[in-house]
């Protein structure tokens, strides 16, 4: 498997984790049907994952990028359970839904965060992206940034830990609206009118906060947040008001604290933390306090309570002593510091320091909660091996006797719970492996309101299977060759009672809801469904009438902590889904050439969807206002119909269409030669259906199946009857017809066949007239059309004829031999012995050659007188000089010949004449 750093994780109403990281290759688990399944390259893509409740399998998994790096920052589980992602990213072509709000990189100058293994070599952008429930689409996405880096805290007296550059937060307020806590190097980064800070402060960094709709198609707010120095937000929470708040660091002396605040001054050394809070128009930061020493502070993490007021949690390098109020659990040289602030940020209602007590952080902290009794929990990891830098350790932390792993070798999680305004350290555990630097590349985990955190995970480092998993676990070991993403739920048992349900948003009227029933640590319930009427069972099924309801539901435990909790949810009822009436199932005997679908409404509705997938990906009516849908060509099967009441209540019906013998059709060869076979075949009948054949002495082979083999010696018809197993008839004739030509009589002949090159050679075919003729290659024949073409060879042919009367077509082929001229021996010679006796054999002497287009040829006798000439190549010398038969002897010749080609060949030699 590839590497795989784990960064960020979150949680579903129904308990299930989603976790954050970056993919290295492509060998990161992805599940079939993911939104993207393949990796972008670029060193690393975001990857997502979600796992079931227990950590036992992938529900599902995707990667998330472009062709250059990303990395997850934040994630929040939506409305519908779909999933919000902050990132960064350095790719020009992150995907971008349609109408993002910016779909344009704009990128800024080259950066490599310390460790995490990627680079941004063209800056990098925020990106923020919306994943449907089952992971399978990208819902909404868009860049957000300027022309310089975006998101990324890099500012040195910032970037404390290991990662901090890869802070930030992406949450959702009551309406559904999603913002952005981050920060920017961009001066140019996008302001909307009414912003609190609509001008970059200066500096380095400023802190950055925006505001989009749920699909990410508008920018409704943004503003910067900073002063003349560094600045970044880290975390926010709403109020019940509405009111936003986020915390962060800074090294600017010049932020807008307010008049009241408990802090309006900047306290000197590396950074001081701060807290602020927006207006509900966001216009205007309310309220803005300073928090910190001389020396280093910042704030990670802001929680509020049930009475608005504000917890801080962060990092502390502050003198002995300071920082500490109203707490009674503290160390007073602890290097993390949890402070309780009142909404007005004017007042230190608490604050306490935990830690090892050795002045420095210990812990670079990664998730926090106030749950519903005011308990505190914090999740944080500390670790200095495997070139992290820095000095965080988990040694010397303290531990509860029943925390889950007591020991540590300094490089774990480290999870504590404190009591109730700080009176006690109730419960800390560490959490890692004993070989592998557990840790975090920066990012955001998260608690629930149970108490249980939601924590992603570096683990088993150079490639260790040390990180402890739970039995059953998806994967128990670490399957790349350094580190993979470990996730951990872990639930601290809270004595508290927490109200949760799942119900659909919107139902229709008529319809029965089920009430999903996801309360923790209740021993009662009570139900009030909005329409006075209410229940105290577990999961109730309820009905309504249209109209819009409140649903409460109230958790009690008595005995808890805070005795009771209640959840609500608000369920829209529209109007009863419309009375939906697809025609009856239908038996009709085919063929058809078209058949009408029919549908009615009953006067409920007016839009109609016909479709042959039940998914109804196609549609088969020409209007929505058409209840009628046209086949054409028709086809057995089930046809499915739904319409709408116009408020997403849908009725579906559907009608299973018969049509035997649908497309029933008679075919096979119609046009044969002489002796030859036909096949014929009926198609489109249904299985079990009874074939019959005519004429029955006619059909060779195949009687009562749908293949017919037939060899007519003169045209015939042929009939075939066919019964469906419903009863249904069809009957069909085909006619075949038969040509007196058969292959017998097709030739192809040549003269001569064996020629010299350049040689026009005859051609001819057989039959000579009556029917058409196609020779080939077309380029060598004088008229490719007729019998008898002539051609003109150079090489070695073979011609190839295609004769046809309109019925039967056959072909043939001749050779032609063509071969290379000589003009010498031996394809020119004189024998050396003739017999000129009268027996009629051997008698002349002639020259021999089949080339020779002219010649001169003479015989000498040993006195050399000549007995013998001729220049005409079909006479010869018959053994007779004078008029008298020369004696027996030895006979010197001169041949001179020329060839047709032009070439001319001289020889001589001896003849002997034998009587």
């Amino acid at each position: 498997m590839s590497n795989n750093f784990g960064y960020t994780a979150t949680f579903d109403e129904a308990g299930f984790l989603y976790a954050g990281s970056t993919a290295f290759g492509t060998q990161f688990p992805v599940t079939t049907g993911a939104y993207q399944t393949s990796w972008s390259g670029g060193t690393t893509d975001i990857a997502i994952t979600k796992y079931d409740t227990t950590g036992t399998f992938l529900v599902w998994s995707t990667y998330l990028g472009g062709t250059a790096a990303e990395m997850p920052h934040s994630l929040i589980v939506g409305p519908n359970d779909q999933l919000l992602v902050l990132g960064t990213t350095g790719s020009n072509d992150f995907p971008i839904t349609t109408n993002g709000y910016d779909g344009s990189f704009a990128g800024g100058t080259s950066f490599t965060p310390a460790g995490l293994g990627l680079s941004y070599p063209n800056g990098c952008d925020m990106v923020v992206a919306r994943l449907s429930a089952d992971g399978s689409a990208l819902l909404g996405s868009t860049y957000l940034g300027g022309n310089a880096n975006d998101g990324l805290n890099s500012a040195p007296a910032l970037k404390f830990n290991y990662a901090d550059e890869v802070r930030g937060e992406v949450l959702l307020d009551a309406l559904g609206r999603v913002w952005v806590v981050s920060c920017t190097q961009s001066s140019n980064a996008p302001v909307t009118s009414g912003a609190a800070q609509p001008a970059f402060g200066g500096g380095t960094h400023d802190g950055y906060v925006a505001r989009l709709d749920p699909l990410l198609v508008q920018l409704q707010y943004a503003t910067f947040l900073g002063g003349a120095q560094a600045d970044a937000t880290f975390s926010g929470e709403f109020d019940a008001l509405g009111r936003l708040y986020v915390c962060g660091g800074t090294t600017s002396a010049d932020l807008p604290a307010s008049a009241t605040a408990l802090d309006d001054t900047y306290n000197g050394g590396l950074s001081d933390a701060f807290a602020a809070r927006f207006t509900t128009t966001g216009n205007t930061v309310d309220a803005l306090t300073y928090w910190g020493s001389t020396s280093y502070d910042q704030s990670y993490f802001l929680e509020l309570d049930n009475g608005g007021n504000v917890y801080l949690f962060g990092q502390t390098n502050a003198p002995v002593g300071e920082l500490i109020q109203n707490a009674p659990y503290n160390i007073p040289s602890g290097g993390q510091f949890i402070t309780k602030l009142d909404p007005d940020l004017s007042t230190v209602l608490l604050s306490s320091r935990v830690g090892a007590g050795d002045g420095t952080p210990d812990i670079s902290p990664t998730a926090f909660l106030v749950d519903v009794c005011d308990k505190i929990y914090t999740s944080g990891w500390g670790s200095s091996a495997g070139g992290l830098g820095g000095a965080l350790t988990t040694t010397g932390l303290p531990v509860t006797p029943d925390a889950h792993q007591t020991t540590t070798e300094g490089h774990d999680l480290y999870l504590a719970v404190f009591d109730i305004d700080m009176t006690a350290l109730t419960y800390a555990t560490f959490y890692g492996g004993s070989l592998s630097p557990e840790h975090v590349d920066g990012g955001t985990s998260r608690f629930d309101r149970r108490g249980r955190v939601y924590q992603s995970v570096c683990a088993g480092c150079q490639n260790n299977d040390d990180f402890p998993t739970s039995p059953d676990a998806w994967s128990a070991t670490n399957n790349s060759t350094g580190c993979n993403n470990g996730v951990l739920k872990f639930d601290f048992d809270a004595p508290l009672v927490i109200a949760a349900f799942i119900a659909p948003d919107t139902i229709c009227a008529g319809q029965a809801i089920t009430f999903t029933n996801l309360s923790n640590g209740a021993t009662s319930y009570q139900w009030d469904f909005g329409d006075q009427q209410g229940s105290t069972a577990t999961s109730p099924t309820h009905s309504y009438v249209s109209g819009t309801y409140l649903v409460t539901l109230t958790a009690f435990d008595p005995n808890s902590c805070n005795g009771q909790d209640f959840a609500q949810r608000t369920i829209v009822v529209a109007g009863a889904v419309p009375l939906l009436q697809a025609m009856n199932d239908t038996i009709v005997c085919g063929p058809l050439a078209s058949f009408t679908l029919v549908a009615s409404g009953g006067g409920t509705t007016d839009n109609f969807q016909w479709s042959s997938d039940p998914l109804f990906s196609n549609t088969l009516n020409s209007s929505p206002l058409d209840s009628t849908a046209l086949l054409a060509p028709v086809a057995s099967g089930t046809y499915f119909v739904r319409s709408d009441n116009g408020a997403g209540c849908i009725a579906v019906d559907s009608v299973q269409l018969t049509i035997p013998l649908a497309s029933a059709a008679l075919g096979g060869e119609t046009l044969i030669c002489a002796g030859d076979t036909a096949t014929l075949l009926v198609t489109g009948i249904d299985a079990g259906s009874i074939v019959q054949w005519s004429p029955p002495d006619e059909i060779l082979t195949g009687q009562n199946t749908g293949m017919v083999t037939v060899s007519p010696s003169e045209q015939t018809t042929y009939g075939v009857d066919v019964i469906a197993p419903f009863g249904c008839t069809w009957s069909a004739t085909i006619a075949v017809s038969v040509s007196p030509l058969s292959g017998s009589a097709v030739s192809a002949a040549v003269a001569p066949s064996v020629v010299v090159p350049g040689t026009v050679v005859q051609l001819q075919a057989t039959p000579t007239s009556g029917v058409t003729y196609s020779w080939t290659p077309t380029d060598l024949v004088s008229e490719a059309t007729i019998a008898n073409p002539t051609a003109t060879v150079q090489a070695t042919t073979t011609f190839f004829v295609t004769v046809s009367d309109g019925i039967c077509t056959r072909s043939d082929s001749v050779k032609v031999l063509v071969y290379d001229l000589r003009c010498e021996e031996p394809d020119i010679f004189v024998p050396n012995t003739f017999t000129p006796n009268g027996d009629g054999v051997n008698d002349t002497l002639f020259v021999r050659g089949r080339q020779i287009e002219r010649l001169e040829f003479q015989v000498f006798d040993r006195w050399g007188e000549r007995v013998f000439r001729t220049e005409d190549r079909t006479k010869g010398w018959d053994g007779r000089f004078g008029g008298k038969q020369v004696d027996p002897a030895v006979f010197v010749y001169h041949l001179t010949a020329w060839c047709v080609d032009g070439q001319r060949y001289f020889t001589k030699g001896n003849v002997t004449v034998v009587r």
